[in-house]
């Protein structure tokens, strides 16, 4: 059944792609968010080469996704901001690289090289990283190593073929030796390793028909377990714009091979077809509505979805939606948020959130401010969270019946005379159907940075606190209170060369990323940042 669906779709592209460049419909004015509780833009201040930060990683925020109103593909339906002019480069531009270098009490050495090569239609960009971290406990020592390379065209809004339509290329790896020094056998070791490669295609010019498709193979390996987990996904939309109408579909595809210390092979298959219609009001509302349908090797699912954007004024916005969905993870997906999980007791499953709605307000003031605050509530009939096993080692899967109610501040001051500030709050109740909290799911997340440059100087800092985070279903060991101040001045030696000197972790707070395995204490490190 899913090959033919599958084919259909194909098809259907095929025609879409070959359409006519007139009819064009002007789209209405109405634009989601970009930074609506946890939404699509991230906001790096400054230019400091950070080190990869030491954090609490758990699933409130690596696979439920509090406030991400529409996924990329349903906003498509109801933003504004997609009709932007597609950009190309100037091919005059010379080559852009970047290296950076940096050494402090635990983290020695680390390197980071950046090269961009712009052309006329598009752009070749490469990134490739070292990092080593000494021991600050025992057996706490860790290397990585990575990479990543993209290549990006563009076709303008007057191409004969396929107007405003942007291609990206992509392909990385990375590889991450670390231990299990929390556990009972410290020493022990594993190497990580993660291949992937992606194609991203996306039309969003002003004609009658849109259509994109993603597309990315990853692989995950670790050869010492029997360790090999592969997963295609493959995500199309299409959608047909009229004046006041438009009508589409969203198609979400995974197959997933795995071979582990249990299974020595084992196929899943994944669909998720989302037929969307939306109706526009008077330039300054639109309404999305249309079904999540989702199929996999043992059930399906089908629930009802809907969506409001009302833009009040030149600055606010409201936001509400009604989205319950299933969700497939993955043992690679697990192990990207917790790489102490036991993999030999777990391939996948299927998240299902029977039910999931939320009310978003947001406030901008040109490109100075912005602020935004709403709430989600969530019911989940199989709330996956971790367990530890008896040797202190490694982290199994456990599920949950759960409710979560989420309401969350953001705000930021971009770039200006008073420098730039991100912050947000987040307060989640997450808890089983016995009301007892759900492990590994904060109660408060507070994040905020901020940065200042005046002369040839800049100044920096950023807050990390995570509260109220418990280890066991029975709520009887709860985690220190995860509190992280980072700072950082940069003195701008000259035009291409900066000197960086960073404190992490300013305090030394005692913090754990789980349940036996400290975090990094305070580390100081100092570096230079060169560009040619």
């Amino acid at each position: 059944m899913i090959k033919y669906i599958l084919t259909f779709i194909a098809c259907l592209s095929i025609f879409i792609f070959g359409q006519d460049e007139g009819n064009k419909q002007k789209e209405p004015d109405v634009e989601l968010p970009k930074f609506v509780i946890y939404g699509t833009q991230k906001m790096n201040i400054g230019n400091v080469e950070k080190l990869e930060a030491e954090d609490v990683s758990n699933l409130s925020e690596n696979i439920i996704k509090p406030f991400v109103l529409l996924d990329e593909s349903k906003m498509s339906g109801l933003s504004g901001s997609e009709n932007l002019p597609v950009r190309v480069h100037d091919s005059v531009k010379i080559i852009k690289n970047n290296l950076d270098l940096q050494a402090g009490f635990y983290t020695i050495p680390f390197a980071n090289y950046n090269l961009q090569i712009p052309f006329k239609s598009g752009f070749f960009q490469g990134n490739f990283f070292g990092k080593n971290t000494r021991p600050f406990v025992d057996y706490s020592d860790n290397y990585k190593v990575g990479g990543e390379l993209k290549f990006s065209l563009f076709s303008d809004d007057v191409s004969s073929f396929l107007p405003s339509t942007n291609y990206n290329f992509i392909a990385g790896f990375q590889s991450d030796d670390y231990k299990f020094y929390g556990g009972s056998e410290p020493a022990l070791k594993r190497s990580l390793n993660n291949v992937y490669t992606q194609i991203d295609i996306k039309n969003l010019s002003k004609q009658v028909f849109y259509f994109g498709v993603n597309a990315v193979d990853e692989i995950n390996n670790i050869k010492t377990e029997n360790y090999l987990d592969n997963l295609l996904q493959i995500k199309p939309f299409l959608r047909m714009q009229l004046t006041d109408f438009s009508l589409g579909i969203n198609v979400d595809y995974k197959n997933q091979n795995i071979t582990n210390n249990t299974v020595s092979k084992q196929n899943t298959q994944y669909l998720v077809l989302s037929p969307i219609a939306t109706l526009s009001f008077f330039d300054n509302m639109k309404v999305n509505f249309g079904v999540n349908y989702s199929m996999n090797n043992y059930k399906n699912n089908f629930a009802i979805y809907s969506a409001l954007a009302l833009k009040v004024d030149k600055n606010l916005s409201l936001f509400a939606d009604f989205n319950p969905n299933t969700e497939f993870i993955t043992a690679g997906s697990l192990l990207k948020q917790n790489k102490y999980l036991n993999l030999s007791g777990f391939t996948n499953m299927v998240l299902k959130k029977s039910s999931s709605f939320a009310a978003i307000i947001k406030y901008e003031y040109e490109n100075i401010f912005q602020a935004s605050g709403g709430f989600r509530y969530t019911a989940f009939d199989n709330l996956p969270y971790y367990k530890i096993d008896s040797t202190g080692s490694n982290f199994n899967i456990r599920v949950a019946n759960a409710k979560q109610a989420q309401f969350e501040l953001n705000g930021i001051l971009y770039p200006g005379a008073y420098g730039s500030l991100y912050a947000s709050l987040i307060f989640s109740d997450t808890h089983n159907d016995v009301n007892l909290k759900v492990p590994y799911f904060e109660k408060l997340s507070v994040k905020a940075g901020y940065e200042y440059s005046f002369g040839k100087y800049t100044f920096g800092g950023e807050l990390n606190i995570k509260n109220s985070i418990y280890t066991d279903s029975l709520n009887l060991n709860m985690l220190n209170s995860f509190y992280k101040v980072d700072v950082y001045t940069k003195y701008h030696f000259s035009n291409n060369i900066n000197l960086v000197v960073r404190v992490d972790n300013l305090f030394d707070s005692k913090n754990y990323l789980w349940q036996n395995y400290k975090a990094l204490p305070l580390d100081l490190s100092a570096g230079i940042s060169i560009r040619w």
